[in-house]
């Protein structure tokens, strides 16, 4: 709620020299209280306009300025010299430094060339001028994207300091002119709609490199890693410094493409990351800092322990080598130190060796080059007692008479040797060096073995001691036999000489008897020799010097039979053909060799001394051999007989086969001459015949010469003199395939527009001359000589090449054919012209302008029945992109050529204005924008353009003062037929007398509804596969972003939902999308903007 009244009072308080400088403090406050925002930043533009000059007084442009088609889209410094990179926070500067001033423009429409003037100020204190720049650029300045310009005057700029630009003005000519030309020193345009100046009191912020770097170190997370986890978080407050305003987002690389999505706790091992300081109020102005992070290896602590034995048997106490067990722990790492302690605290630090009884010790590792950075680990030290032992001994006679051994119970010695200890156990050794275990119990002569008292709780805590064995001597005997063959073939009895055995049984001892028995009482007494069958006779051994202390054994007689033997013989006939061997089945004249015998086996020799055995089959030539029947009971008891073998010979055969290419072409027989076999078959043979037949049974005969396909045939070798004695042999006949080849030729267009050769696929062509047949090669020629190969692709006019085809398992079986290959002639590169949609005509047409002679066409189409256009003109398109193709009379297409039919105008224009400012206490004019009627969308100043009166401009916001009116008209740029125009007429000023203000009169409530202010940019601007949206908005409430094509199609919704008051960011990624233009919509509430994307391909 605001008084007219107070409005007038603040207008006294504002503007003195209209009013006077006597206003009360009452009138001072009312003010304050119901304007605070206006009359703050009414006073601040008073005190611009009394600090600054608007403009230099050497540039006299006092027609004022109304556009602003030309702006400043970034300031930044940059180095002095060419090529004038952006400077960074690794910029060497010490207290002051020359630099240069760049600038990024923007412009609706090309232009060239554009005068400049700014001054160069301290932010903090905008009375401290730095600089006053003044320059025109010669310099094309695109209407998309930004163009660079660089002042050539150095600035000395105090290092680290923020500056601004102000008393900004710019100025240019008309079309493509060079604003520039002909003059070096500042001039004015010839035109208000022709230049720009910054208003008072406002300033553009100029990009300094502001980002410091600083160094982080840590301990790797995991002991033995190389990472840790940094809080880069943390760092921000060294980064930016005094700063404020500044947000920091960090980075892996130096292009800061690589986004760093969890700063406050960042994985890495020792590397550079990189922090993006960006200003809050323009995300465009950025610089960024270095750090380096630095991890330091946490050592690896291993576990170790160490048990050892008591030094003194029955002891407690052990000596450790803490120095082998540092090996174990640090396991090969370097640039670490490792020290002992007896307790955890660390307090108490001890050394190697270290005697001890069983206990815990500790181990700490540290880095060298960071003594925080360690680990330790706990070190179990254990003490086993070594056992005591006692001595024993054990005296035996042998176990067996005439023996030396004994069976010792080492068991029974063990009680003795530990002598009641607990928790040890003993094992027997035969050597003292402990490594030849023995049991109990234990068989051996007179001996020393060793007792091993073993901890049981510690294997290798351990003593031993020398158990001594004794064993006296029984007297013994030793066994003997004897086996005889009968005296006789077929015989039962032999004659047994018993003296010869007795050296046997006593076996080398001295002092001893023998006498023999026939009964085992030892009470019938027997001489040598003794004549007897198979039978046992008993001999007892005496002690010479102790007749009572005696031995006997049984001695069995065996009397094995010697077997008869049967003659017998064999006659054969060669095994192989043409041979002198046959194979003797012996086995089959056992039976009559043996005569019915049992118990007997025949083995053969080759020799009469029986020496040289054989088996059965036997191949051999015409020989005696030799069969030996053997008692199966009795090896050594046999008997042998001479057997004639006879060897009566066959003819032999040798092999033979034949190979020929096929008669007829893709045929599979041809035509052999058998009787030219016949001498490789009988191989120079005597007195022999051939015969051939087609099967192996030799009963289908068959002649020469033989047509066939591949087969076996069979040849019969006779012998003239016996025919019953022949040979066979299979020969083979094999008819290798001479390959088809299939008639083809090849026609192609040119492959340049008007050319007269092409590129011909040989390869396909082979596929049909081939027709599918396997096993076969193809080779290409240029002469019917097959001389000079060719490869595929073949590029070449009209011309006749040669195919060649060859059996790759035979390679004489060839056939070949000529192939006829023809170029037609391409159309050559078409030209065309577009006319255009207009208001009224909202389709376009495109005319081909070049030849048509003989020429069809097609719209975006390569289809062979899509040229049905014989005329080159194309009406009635829409709005799009099309590619223009010819086709000649022999099928050849050209290459296409694009054109694009614009949007087309559509109806008139019909228009409506939004106030966007109204005019308030601080200012008599407001602005308005043109819109959409009813739906109250922006118009695409791309396509329109607008007047207030004067000329068109492409911008739709127009200043207006209060009372006044206005007539606004909007066309389109290309037809200007479409127009419509919008209007407001004046209002009588309201005046007031000073004077007749009652300060105690009620104030009158007039209530004023501000416009929502929404705004959006889409940075950067063209963009290639990611753009960010800004949008601001005084109220929250929800929204969307969506983006269409040029064809209203929808491309992606890149946000829907809740939007916060004041700045927010939205992200939008485009890939598959080709370059072109898209539009982009804001919706909060009742409130819709539009803009345009430019997508360029990278």
């Amino acid at each position: 709620m605001l008084l007219k009244s107070t409005q007038k009072i603040c207008a006294d308080l504002l503007f003195p020299k209209k009013y006077g400088n006597k206003l009360s403090a009452k009138k001072s406050a009312i003010c304050n209280h119901f304007y605070p925002q206006h009359f703050f930043l009414t006073v601040l533009l008073l005190f611009s306009i009394n600090s600054y000059a608007q403009f230099d007084p050497r540039v006299d442009c006092t027609n004022g300025c109304t556009s602003n088609d030309i702006q400043i889209k970034t300031a930044y410094l940059v180095e002095p010299n060419s090529p004038y990179n952006p400077l960074t926070s690794s910029f060497q500067c010490q207290g002051a430094a020359n630099v240069k001033l760049a600038l990024e423009l923007t412009t609706k429409t090309p232009r060239v060339g554009v005068f400049i003037y700014a001054r160069v100020v301290n932010k903090l204190d905008p009375t401290i001028i730095y600089a006053t720049v003044s320059e025109c650029f010669s310099t094309a300045l695109a209407s998309v994207g930004t163009t660079k310009v660089v002042f050539s005057q150095n600035i000395g700029w105090p290092c680290g300091t923020e500056i601004l630009l102000t008393d900004v003005f710019i100025g240019w000519g008309t079309g493509n002119t060079d604003f520039c030309q002909g003059a070096s020193t500042p001039r004015c345009p010839g035109t208000p709609s022709k230049c720009y100046s910054l208003p008072p009191g406002q300033y553009i912020t100029v990009i300094i490199p502001t980002a410091g770097s600083t160094i982080a170190e840590k301990c790797s997370d995991a002991p033995g890693g190389t990472t840790a986890t940094f809080n880069l978080t943390s760092l921000n407050s060294t980064i930016i410094g005094s700063q404020q305003n500044v947000s920091v987002t960090w980075y892996s690389n130096v292009a800061l493409t690589n986004l760093i999505n969890n700063p406050g706790a960042y994985v890495s091992g020792t590397t550079q990351v990189f922090a993006k300081v960006t200003n809050n109020s323009d995300p465009s102005a950025f610089t960024y800092g270095t750090v380096t992070l630095n991890v330091f290896v946490t050592p690896v602590a291993n576990s170790a322990s160490a048990t050892l034995c008591s030094s003194d048997a029955g002891g407690t106490t052990a000596s450790f080598n803490l120095t082998g067990l540092g090996s174990t722990i640090l396991n090969g790492q370097t640039g670490v130190t490792l020290s002992w302690y007896s307790d955890a605290a660390f307090q108490n630090s001890i050394s190697s060796p270290y005697v001890t009884g069983s206990t815990i010790v500790y181990a700490k590792l540290s880095n060298n080059n960071a003594a925080s950075c360690s680990s330790s680990v706990a070190v179990p030290l254990t003490v086993n007692r070594i056992p005591t032992v006692s001595t024993a001994s054990s005296t035996l006679c042998s176990t067996s008479p005439g023996g030396t051994t004994a069976s010792f119970d080492l068991s029974s010695l063990e009680a003795t040797i530990i002598n009641g200890q607990q928790n040890v156990g003993v094992t027997w050794y035969s050597n003292i060096e402990l490594t030849t275990g023995i049991s109990s119990p234990h068989v051996t002569g007179t001996t020393t073995v060793y007792a091993k008292v073993t901890n049981s709780n510690a294997a290798s805590c351990y003593n031993s001691i020398a158990v001594p064995l004794t064993v006296n001597r029984t007297p013994t005997v030793s066994a003997a036999s004897s086996t005889l063959c009968s005296s006789d073939p077929g015989g039962t009895t032999a004659s047994f000489n018993l003296t010869g055995l007795e050296a046997t049984i006593i076996n080398g001892q001295q002092n001893v008897g023998i006498t023999w028995y026939s009964n085992i009482e030892l009470s019938a007494s027997i001489s040598s020799p003794h004549v007897t069958g198979s039978t046992t006779v008993y001999a007892k051994v005496s002690n010479s010097s102790a007749s009572n202390c005696y031995s006997s054994v049984a001695v069995p007689l065996t009397v094995n039979r010697t077997p008869t033997v049967t003659a017998a013989s064999s006659t054969l006939c060669s095994t192989s053909p043409g041979g002198t061997t046959a194979s003797f089945n012996l086995t089959a004249l056992e039976a009559t060799i043996i005569n019915g015998q049992q118990n007997v086996g025949v083995t053969w020799y080759g020799n009469i001394g029986l020496t040289t055995a054989i088996s059965s089959p036997h191949v051999t030539g015409t020989t005696t051999v030799y069969a030996k029947v053997t008692n199966s009971n009795a090896t050594s008891c046999y008997n042998s007989i001479a057997v004639s073998l006879t060897v009566n010979r066959t003819p032999t055969v040798s092999a033979a086969i034949s190979t020929l290419c096929s008669t007829d072409p893709g045929g599979t027989t041809a035509s052999f001459d058998l009787s030219s076999l016949e001498a490789t078959i009988i191989n120079g043979q005597q007195n022999v015949g051939i015969t051939w037949y087609s099967n192996i049974e030799l009963s289908a005969s068959i002649s020469s010469p033989h047509v066939a396909a591949t087969t076996t045939v069979y040849a019969k070798v006779s012998n003239s003199n016996a025919a019953n004695c022949y040979s066979s042999i299979a020969v083979p006949l094999t008819v290798n395939r001479t390959p088809t080849v299939t008639s083809t030729s090849a026609i192609l267009c040119s492959t340049d527009g008007g050319g007269t050769t092409a590129s011909f696929d040989l390869s396909g062509l082979a596929t049909t001359i081939l027709n599918g047949q396997s096993n076969v090669s193809l080779n290409w020629y240029s002469d019917a000589a097959f001389q000079n190969s060719i490869s595929s692709p073949y590029v070449t006019g009209t011309t006749t090449v040669y195919a060649k085809v060859t059996n790759t398992n035979a390679a004489s079986c060839t056939n070949s054919i000529a192939i006829s290959l023809t170029v037609n002639s391409r159309p050559g590169t078409i030209t065309a012209d577009v006319t255009q949609p207009t208001c009224a005509v909202s389709t376009g047409t495109i005319t081909v302008t070049s030849s048509k002679a003989g020429l069809t066409f097609s719209l975006n189409s390569i289809n062979p029945a899509d040229f049905t256009n014989a005329t080159g003109i194309f009406a009635s398109l829409a709005p799009g992109n099309y590619v223009i193709r010819s086709k000649s009379s022999a099928g050849c297409i050209s290459d296409g050529v694009t054109k694009e039919v614009l949007a087309a105008a559509g109806a008139t224009p019909a228009a409506d204005v939004l106030i966007v400012t109204h005019p308030s206490c601080t200012s008599s004019t407001g602005t308005l924008k043109v819109v959409k009627a009813g739906s109250l969308e922006e118009y695409d100043n791309s396509i329109f353009e607008f007047s207030n009166g004067g000329d068109f401009t492409d911008n739709p916001v127009f200043s207006f003062k209060a009372g006044e009116g206005y007539s606004i008209t909007v066309r389109r740029k290309l037809d200007h037929t479409c127009f419509a125009i919008t209007s407001c007429e004046g209002e009588a000023p309201i005046t007031e007398n000073p004077a007749a203000i009652n300060n105690t009169q009620q104030p009158e409530q007039v209530m004023i509804t501000a416009p929502l202010s929404v705004a959006i940019k889409a940075i950067p601007n063209p963009f290639a596969d990611r753009v960010r949206f800004s949008v601001t908005t005084e109220r929250a409430g929800n929204g969307s972003i969506e983006v269409f094509n040029m064809q209203g199609q929808k491309v992606k919704t890149v946000y829907s939902g809740f939007v916060p008051a004041g700045i927010s960011y939205y992200d939008l990624e485009v890939t598959g999308q080709s370059s072109g233009q898209l539009i982009y919509v804001l919706r909060i509430g009742s409130e819709k903007i539009s803009g345009r994307l430019v997508r360029v391909n990278r």
